[in-house]
C-alpha cells in the first residue's frame, strides 16, 4: 500500500513560505462552513464552480480557508456539506496579500483529488464522494476520521441555535430578522441569472423527497421560470411530504423546483405547508450534475441564508397574493373566451374576413382564405381538446394515486371536459349525417 504523509492545518503557515511553486500537501480536515459560487452570466451557460470551505482540525482553533475549483458538470458542489470530513491529495497553498493562508486546487487537474466522508459518529468509513475513479487509503485513516468526528461533535454542542417559529434564522434575533426582510432585493423566477444568488418570494405548491433523498420545494410566483431549470418528474419522487389538489391546478409551466439542503430541508419538512408564502434568502442558480439547478445550500450564515414563512402583515406576501389574484382572473377570462369562441365558431374557429381583390385573383384568394380559416379552426379545436383531456387525465391520475382523496374541483373540471367533448362529437356526427 502506498504511503502518504498528511500535514496538520497548523503546519501550513510555515510550509507556505516555500519558494517551490509545485509544492503540494495532503490534508484531512473537518468542513465547518461551505460557500458555493460561480461567475454570473446573462444567459444559462456553462460556468466553472468555485467552492470555498472553512476547515478545522485539532491543531488550531482558527479555521483555514480552502478554495476548490470544479467544472459545472462535476458533482462535488452537490455533495459537499458542512460537518463532513474532507481528504485532499496534492493541494497547493499560498498566502494572500493580507497574509491570510489559502489551500486550493482544481478537481481533476494536476493530480488534485478529494474524498468526502460523513462527519457523524457511528457512520461507516466509506467515502460519500470521490473525485477520481480509484483512490488509496492509508492504514490509520479511520483513526484520523474518528478524531475529526469527535471535533465536529464538540463544535456542535457549543452552538445550538433556538429557531423562531417563522424562519430558520436561528442565529439571529427577531428584530434583526425583520430588518433583513425589509432590505431584501427580491427577484422574480423569470429574472434569475445563472451563477447568481437571489432572494425570492414564492408560494409553496408541494414538498417532496427525490430519489437522492433531498428535500425539494415546488413553488411559483406567477412568472415563467427558464425551461432550463431542472424539474423533477414523478419517477424521481420517492415521498410526498405535503401536496394540495388546488395548488397543483396551477399550470405546470409556472412550476419551479428548488432543492433544499440540511437546515433548510429540516425546517421546510417540519414547518412549511402548501400555500405558504415564503421568502427564500440567498438561493443559488448554477450548473449541477443534473443540469441547471436552483438550490439553497447549507450554511451561509454570513449571507443570512434562510427560509422565512411570511405572515399576513408582510408587504412581500400581500404583493405576491395580489399578483396571484390577477393571474387567476386573467386565466379564467382566457378560458371563458376560448370556450365561447369555440361554441360560436365550432368549425371555423375564427370569423372569416374576405378581402376584395381584383376580379382575376378572386378564385385563388378565396381558396387561400378558406384553407387558412380551416387551418386556424383546426388549431383552435386541438388546443381546446388538449385542455379538456388534461383535466380528465389530472383527475384520473390523482384518483389512482389516492383513491380516498377528496377531488371535487378536479372532478368537476373532468365532468365539464367530458360533456364538452361528447357535445362536440355529436355535433360533428350530426353535420356529417346531413
Amino acid at each position: 500500500m502506498k504511503q502518504y504523509k498528511y500535514v496538520s492545518l497548523a503546519e501550513l503557515d510555515e510550509l507556505s513560505n516555500t519558494t517551490n511553486e509545485n509544492f503540494k500537501v495532503n490534508i484531512y480536515a473537518l468542513v465547518v462552513d461551505v460557500k458555493i459560487g460561480s461567475q454570473p452570466t446573462d444567459t444559462l451557460e456553462d460556468t466553472p464552480v468555485i467552492t470555498q470551505l472553512e476547515l478545522r482540525d485539532r491543531s488550531s482553533d482558527i479555521s483555514t480557508t480552502c478554495v476548490i475549483y470544479s467544472d459545472s458538470l462535476e458533482s462535488f458542489s452537490d455533495q459537499i456539506q458542512s460537518c463532513q470530513i474532507i481528504r485532499m491529495h496534492r493541494a497547493k497553498i499560498k498566502k494572500k496579500t493580507d497574509g491570510k493562508l489559502v489551500v486550493y486546487g482544481k478537481l481533476k487537474v494536476a493530480g488534485f483529488a478529494v474524498l468526502l466522508f460523513s462527519g457523524e459518529l457511528g457512520d461507516n468509513f466509506t467515502p460519500v464522494y470521490q473525485s477520481s475513479a480509484t483512490f488509496t487509503l492509508v492504514s490509520n485513516y479511520e483513526e484520523m476520521i474518528s478524531s475529526l468526528r469527535m471535533l465536529s461533535v464538540s463544535n456542535q454542542s457549543m452552538t445550538i441555535p433556538i429557531e423562531p417559529m417563522n424562519s430558520n434564522l436561528g442565529h439571529i434575533s427577531e428584530g434583526k430578522i425583520n430588518e433583513i426582510i425589509e432590505n431584501v432585493n427580491v427577484l422574480r423566477l423569470n429574472e434569475l441569472v445563472l451563477g447568481g444568488y437571489s432572494d425570492l418570494v414564492v408560494q409553496a405548491i408541494s414538498l417532496f423527497i427525490d430519489d437522492r433523498n433531498s428535500v425539494v420545494l415546488r413553488c411559483w410566483d406567477t412568472t415563467l421560470p427558464s425551461k432550463k431549470i431542472f424539474m423533477f418528474n414523478d419517477d424521481m419522487i420517492t415521498e410526498v411530504i405535503c401536496q394540495d389538489e388546488k395548488m397543483e391546478m396551477i399550470p405546470m409551466d409556472y412550476w419551479c423546483d428548488i432543492v433544499l439542503y440540511e437546515e433548510h430541508a429540516n425546517f421546510a419538512r417540519n414547518s412549511v405547508k402548501c400555500g405558504d408564502v415564503l421568502l427564500l434568502i440567498n438561493t443559488h442558480l448554477y450548473h449541477s450534475k443534473s443540469g441547471v439547478a436552483l438550490v439553497m445550500h447549507n450554511g451561509g450564515q454570513s449571507y443570512n441564508r434562510s427560509i422565512v414563512i411570511l405572515d399576513a402583515n408582510s408587504k412581500l406576501k400581500r404583493d405576491l397574493l395580489r399578483n396571484i389574484d390577477e393571474f387567476n382572473i386573467q386565466i379564467d377570462t382566457e378560458d371563458r373566451r376560448n370556450v365561447e369562441s369555440v361554441e360560436q365558431y365550432p368549425y371555423t374557429g375564427l370569423p372569416q374576413v374576405i378581402p376584395t381583390p381584383s376580379l382575376d385573383e378572386m378564385n385563388d384568394l378565396e381558396n387561400e382564405q378558406r384553407e387558412l380559416s380551416e387551418y386556424w379552426a383546426g388549431e383552435r379545436m386541438r388546443q381546446i381538446h388538449a385542455l379538456q383531456l388534461a383535466w380528465i387525465y389530472a383527475y384520473a391520475y390523482k384518483k389512482k394515486r389516492n383513491e380516498s382523496a377528496q377531488l371535487q374541483r378536479s372532478f368537476n373540471l373532468a365532468v365539464m371536459a367530458v360533456q364538452f367533448i361528447v357535445r362536440q362529437t355529436f355535433e360533428r356526427l350530426f353535420t356529417c349525417n346531413k
